[in-house]
């Protein structure tokens, strides 16, 4: 595949591939879902529990050693009250 591919959650990298948990967007992704629970002070349980989801799976997520699937993203959302897309860090785009 060319470089820069993602194929199947590892991205292409000259003759390396590099996981994209090793790239560190779930970590961010998992702080930025903590900062917006912590600044609407629920607890790991509160927003599994809203969300219907494990208090342990928030725990994962939010340390980054969890990928997220769409639907769980729709959960949270909806819990926090917030887009989905505001789940979402910004990422550094490549100039062009």
């Amino acid at each position: 595949p060319p470089l820069g591919t993602i194929v199947c959650g590892t991205i292409v990298c000259g003759s390396r591939r590099l996981s994209i948990m090793r790239v560190g967007y779930a970590k961010r992704f998992g702080a930025h879902l903590k900062k917006l629970r912590e600044d609407r002070e629920l607890s790991q349980e509160a927003l599994a529990h809203a969300a219907s989801l494990h208090r342990t799976h928030i725990s994962l997520i939010e340390r980054g050693q969890r990928s997220v699937r769409l639907e769980t993203i729709e959960r949270l959302a909806l819990a926090l009250h917030v887009q989905p897309a505001d789940l979402m860090p910004a990422i550094k785009l490549p100039k062009k």
